[in-house]
């Protein structure tokens, strides 16, 4: 149900869209242009609502008594109107989906129980390792706050972590969006490896915070966004114009 529900979240957002866009533009000819495109919809779903009306009683009059016959071409009219105002709002889809990904990242920088959960996670990980000295740093537990990561393993497994739960996360969150990907739904852990060196190497003596893992998550997850929603339209250019 989660995933149904997502699917028409982002509909109605690339509807939305659809709607309002370039509607505050001066230039006449574009907003002449959407206004066109409106009424064309329109007048599609008001023509196969009266189609669906007028058909059957071309050799059966009698049909107009059948109860919910009238309704029938109601029914018709909205299921076009859906139709149309969807195939084109799907335009906007690849940029409601980089938006909700960004909104992904800032619920995710303000989850602060999540954060805690990763960084346990990651502190007993590379305690395991049994390469770091952990004298200095105390369990989470008790306030800990910095993990030793001064080897090169201790820093593939802290990537390997952030990528991987990160992931789970955006599939918790997004269903829809990680359908969509699919096989791209992955974040090489080498960048988040590389990306930790440079950090201590510019920052020595400080802490590699999560929140750097997540921007190149987001990062990675918009680009493949890019790649998996080509534009279906060109902009301000549409199919019957």
């Amino acid at each position: 149900m989660e995933i149904i529900h997502e699917f028409i979240q982002v509909i109605f957002e690339c509807f939305l869209r659809f709607i309002t866009d370039d509607v505050d533009i001066g230039d006449s000819a574009t907003r002449l242009q959407k206004i066109s495109l409106l009424l064309g919809i329109i007048f599609l779903s008001c023509l196969f609502g009266w189609l669906t009306y007028k058909s059957s009683t071309l050799w059966n009059k009698k049909i107009l008594n059948v109860p919910g016959y009238k309704g029938l071409s109601i029914f018709s009219f909205i299921v076009t109107l859906i139709f149309f105002s969807t195939f084109f709002s799907l335009n906007y889809l690849r940029e409601v989906s980089i938006i909700q990904t960004e909104q992904w990242k800032d619920n995710l920088l303000k989850n602060k129980t999540w954060q805690e959960e990763i960084f346990r996670t990651t502190y007993d990980a590379v305690k395991q390792l049994g390469k770091e000295d952990f004298s200095q740093y105390p369990t989470p537990d008790k306030g800990g706050r910095i993990i030793p990561v001064n080897l090169e393993s201790s820093r593939r497994t802290t990537a390997k972590i952030y990528v991987t739960q990160s992931i789970e996360q955006f599939k918790r969150s997004h269903p829809y969006l990680s359908l969509i990907l699919k096989a791209d739904l992955e974040i090489p852990e080498e960048k988040i490896y590389q990306d930790n060196v440079r950090f201590f190497k510019d920052n020595p003596n400080q802490i590699y915070k999560l929140e750097n893992a997540i921007k190149i998550a987001v990062d990675e997850l918009k680009n493949s966004l890019e790649l998996r929603i080509p534009p279906l339209l060109k902009h301000q250019g549409y199919l019957f114009l």
